[in-house]
């Protein structure tokens, strides 16, 4: 729901700082939900991983 109210804040990073949840919340709600997010990984000086959501056609 988070990422698809707020695209713009797309990292991991982002979440734990505007939901002020904890990073391993984040990392296991995301671990659950790896079906419906479609990852990009953006090549900077930091590998950043970019979340995006998108509904799963069968």
């Amino acid at each position: 729901m988070f990422l698809h109210n707020n695209p713009q804040h797309n990292t991991a990073a982002e979440i734990v700082k505007i939901r002020k949840s904890t990073k391993s919340h984040v990392s296991t709600s995301l671990k659950k939900l790896k079906d419906l997010l479609k990852e990009y990984k953006v090549k900077t000086i930091k590998n950043i991983l970019r979340l995006f959501c998108w509904i799963r056609q069968n």
